[in-house]
């Protein structure tokens, strides 16, 4: 049986949480993910939070946030998230969600450069196809 700490498969689905802000999102661009959606917080010291999706669903990823204007939640296989040369490493918590994980590179004192390059490029997986790739609206939690 599968556990927290057992390492991320390139086969499994990760959740990214995503405000709902109009900045991270827009479905007017050809292009709607922008890379402010891969943007690591002051709290990210340790790495930008994603969820397993064996673990917890968009649903719940979504309403574990406190934005008022809620999330949208993006999923991307984690083959393509390795495939950036980037670490996926388990992190559960007992304060979250079931199936916290990180990108470790990627934190809020990361180089601007490198954080503003690598941000894009997660925002170009989830633009491959944006219609299926983001799998929960913030209107789906009305």
């Amino acid at each position: 049986m599968l556990s927290e700490d057992d390492n991320i498969l390139p086969a499994e689905l990760l959740l990214r949480r995503i405000l709902n802000r109009g900045e991270e999102i827009d479905f007017t661009l050809p292009r709607p993910v922008q890379g402010l959606a891969f943007s690591p917080n002051i709290h990210d010291s340790d790495g930008l939070s994603l969820f397993r999706e064996k673990f917890s669903s968009p649903e719940d990823v979504a309403r574990s946030g406190r934005n008022p204007r809620g999330y949208y939640v993006a999923q991307i296989p984690a083959s393509e998230i390795l495939d950036l040369g980037v670490t996926l490493v388990p992190d559960p918590q007992t304060d979250t969600l079931p199936g916290h994980s990180l990108i470790p590179e990627l934190t809020y004192s990361s180089s601007k450069q490198y954080k503003r390059e690598l941000r894009n490029k997660l925002a170009q997986l989830v633009n491959k196809d944006p219609k299926n790739r983001i799998v929960f609206h913030p209107a789906n939690s009305q």
